[in-house]
C-alpha cells in the first residue's frame, strides 16, 4: 500500500505522447515473476536448508534460466577507441556459440557484432587493442568446473583460447602491468575465490 501511494504521489504520469499503444508482454511478465520469485527463495533457503541442498541449488537454477531464456542478457562492457563493447551471456541451457558481443557508439546505437562466444562474463582490451573475453563455461547444457576460458580475438577475427580449465570465472580487467586479472571461481561458494594475474607474452 504504502509503495502504491509513493508511486502515485511520486511518479509523474505518463505523457500521451509517450504512450505506445503496445500490448502487455504477459508471458514475459509472468516469466519475469516467477524468475524473481525463485530468486527471492533461493536466499532464504540457502540459510534454511543450505547452499547446496538440492531444493537451494533448483530454486538457483530456476532463477537463473527464467533470467536468460530467449534474452541475450548483458553481462560485461569495455571501452576502446571511441567505442562500448557490450557482451552477452547467450542462450540457457548454455548453448555454445550463442554469446555476442556487439560494438555501440557513444549514442546508443549498435553497430556492429562479434558472435561465437559462450556465456560471457568479462571483457579486456590489451595495449594492442586485443579483445579479451572471459567465458563462464564453455560447456552445453549448465555450467561446468574446469570449463570456463578466456579467449582472445585474433586480428583476423578468429576466437583463440588464450587460458582454459577456469572454473566459472566471472571477472576480467586489464591492469597497468600489461597483465590480464580473472575473477577465478567467481560463482562458487564463499572462501573458494580466486584472483589470477594472466600475463601476455606476445
Amino acid at each position: 500500500l504504502i509503495a502504491c501511494i509513493g508511486v502515485r504521489l511520486g511518479v509523474a504520469a505518463d505523457r500521451p505522447e509517450d504512450l505506445t499503444g503496445d500490448r502487455l508482454d504477459l508471458p514475459g511478465a509472468v516469466l519475469s515473476l516467477a524468475t524473481i520469485g525463485l530468486a527471492c527463495f533461493s536466499l532464504t533457503s540457502g540459510v534454511e536448508h543450505g547452499w547446496l541442498s538440492p531444493v537451494t541449488l533448483a530454486s538457483i537454477l530456476g532463477a537463473v534460466a527464467g533470467g536468460v531464456i530467449g534474452h541475450q542478457v548483458p553481462t560485461s562492457i569495455a571501452f576502446h577507441d571511441g567505442m562500448f563493447y557490450v557482451g552477452t551471456l547467450g542462450l540457457f541451457p548454455i548453448q555454445p556459440g550463442s554469446a555476442v558481443v556487439y560494438r555501440v557508439s557513444l549514442d546508443g546505437k549498435i553497430i556492429g557484432a562479434i558472435g561465437g562466444f559462450t556465456t560471457i562474463t568479462g571483457l579486456a582490451f590489451d595495449n594492442k587493442a586485443r579483445l579479451y573475453v572471459l567465458e563462464l563455461s564453455a560447456a552445453p547444457g549448465f555450467p561446468q568446473p574446469g570449463a570456463g576460458k578466456l579467449v582472445r580475438v585474433s586480428s583476423t577475427g578468429a576466437i583463440e583460447d588464450f587460458v582454459t580449465g577456469l572454473v566459472v570465472p566471472t571477472g576480467l580487467t586489464y591492469g597497468p602491468d600489461g597483465a590480464l586479472y580473472v575473477s577465478n571461481f567467481g560463482a562458487a561458494p564463499p572462501g573458494l575465490g580466486q584472483i589470477l594475474r594472466v600475463a601476455i607474452r606476445d
